[in-house]
């Protein structure tokens, strides 16, 4: 296995005479590891709460000594979910501060526009926060996605509603290419079940009027909608529905299952379909002590309870600081990426399904769960979304 992943990392043109003794971002003391992170647009509350989780798995790595003696320096540079902001930040960890790593860059676009800056350095690309299908097709020895991919956590979404009933569907679709991979889901889904389209929109992320969509929706005689959004236009839409009493399910992709949806009295009801184990941390301290210790250290550190991004980031930092350790103390490219790869069971310390980074794609667990706002918070509706 370290034999074909070296071959596989040369043949990149990553790996020359000399290699084992300098690898970028790995000196006696320290492993630089950085995110391309939205600190402050759109998806802020993704890119903050998921940086905030890699973090404090990092810091308690070091706190215990490091990694083989080496203490982590994580470094985040914030792109406020803009294209050129992304590759600035990309370029400026990569050839300035010379990570060895990147981890959970946030959004498919982001990730889209940085992925050949990353993958031609010979940088891993580890779990990109992102459920775009680009994430893990085709598959690349040094891109590591986690997430099941927008396009089949909707198509689950789609057939879990037409089990129940729902014949005649619609979706409206941010313009970028979260959209498109959320709408070849619907699509899919739709094709092979029989059921009908009824009405079709897309907006641009700067839309904040929705009226005419959803009478539109409404008119066309529409059972349910389905959306690719994240948490502002999601709620402008969900909003805009209710006013004009269309009361029919709506279901956005994993962009708006953040807190501060959950906590608008007027998202009662609303759904999404995302590939997250969602975690009650109120009524967990009798079954699951460890857990809710950690969300009280969470609290404590950054003020405020975690969102299933900081989770899902605290999981990551953790897959990684395992490899990093089973790498051993001579640490390259190639002998953390084989130790990364031979991760067969991981046991998710919040209680969620196994993860086996084995496979062609280094897929973490395929499942989705669809998410409701009930009182105020989410709450699993259904655990696992089939398709």
């Amino acid at each position: 296995m370290k034999f074909r992943m070296l071959t596989l990392l040369c043949a990149l043109s990553i790996c020359s005479p000399g290699y084992a003794e300098v690898t970028q971002g790995v000196s006696d003391n320290t492993i630089k590891i950085g995110s391309v992170a939205d600190l402050s647009g759109p998806l802020a509350s993704w890119g903050v709460a998921s940086t905030n989780g890699i973090r404090m798995r990092f810091d308690e790595a070091n706190h215990d000594g490091g990694i083989h003696g080496r203490q982590i320096n994580y470094i985040v540079e914030d792109m406020a979910y803009k294209l050129p902001e992304a590759i600035a930040a990309a370029n400026k960890l990569i050839t300035a501060d010379k990570v060895f790593a990147l981890i959970g860059n946030t959004g498919t676009p982001p990730n889209n526009a940085i992925m050949k800056i990353v993958i031609n350095s010979g940088v891993p690309n580890l779990f990109p926060l992102s459920a775009g299908l680009s994430m893990s097709e085709p598959p690349h020895p040094l891109r590591l996605p986690f997430l099941l991919n927008d396009r089949d956590t909707m198509r689950g979404a789609v057939k879990y509603f037409a089990d129940r009933g729902v014949q005649r569907i619609c979706y409206e679709l941010v313009t970028t290419d979260h959209g498109t991979e959320v709408e070849a889901g619907i699509r899919a889904e739709a094709e092979k079940l029989g059921l009908i389209i009824t009405a079709t929109g897309k907006h641009r992320q700067t839309e904040t009027d929705f009226t005419a969509t959803v009478t539109k929706f409404r008119n066309s005689g529409c059972e349910a909608l389905f959306m690719a959004t994240v948490a502002r236009d999601a709620t402008q839409v969900y909003t805009a529905a209710r006013a004009a009493k269309w009361d029919v399910p709506i279901v956005s992709s994993l962009g708006a299952l953040v807190p501060s949806v959950a906590e608008n009295p007027a998202m009662e009801g609303f759904y999404t379909a995302a590939p997250f184990h969602l975690i009650d941390f109120k009524d967990i301290r009798s079954t699951q002590p460890e857990v809710a210790a950690w969300a009280d250290r969470y609290r404590s550190l950054f003020g405020h309870a975690p969102s299933p991004q900081a989770v899902i980031g605290y999981t990551m930092a953790d897959i990684t600081v395992l490899a990093l350790e089973e790498a051993g103390r001579d640490l390259t490219v190639p002998s953390f990426m084989d130790a990364i790869q031979n991760i067969d069971v991981y046991k998710d310390p919040f209680g969620g399904p196994d993860v086996t980074m084995k496979g062609a794609t280094h897929l973490g667990p395929k499942f989705s769960v669809l998410s409701q706002v009930r009182g105020g918070q989410w709450i699993v509706a259904a655990p696992s979304l089939e398709f």
